[in-house]
């Protein structure tokens, strides 16, 4: 009885840790992210992103390197509304 119970939960664990998902994942905030900013409440974000990708096949290897700089200005004109102005730098 404890060798089969035993073996679910081995059987369950090694599912979950191999069962395909998709995941959306944003930039990791410093602050709490409120959605909206609140009526004459701002936020300000500075992001940063870096990408390498490789491929070789048989003509070769190829190499791609880049990256984005960004800077994001949030101000709440009311309490469901914001206006953002986004500056991106590649």
């Amino acid at each position: 009885m404890r060798g089969g119970k035993l073996a679910r939960s081995a059987l369950f664990i090694i599912m979950t840790l191999f069962y395909p998902i998709v995941v959306y994942a944003a930039h990791p905030l410093i602050t709490d992210d409120t959605g909206t900013q609140g009526k004459g409440k701002f936020q300000v974000e500075l992001n940063v992103e870096v990408t390498y990708d490789k491929e070789t096949d048989l003509a070769g290897t190829t190499r791609e390197t880049g990256g984005e700089v960004s800077s994001i200005v949030s101000y709440g004109i009311i309490d469901n509304t914001d206006v953002v102005l986004g500056i991106p730098y590649q």
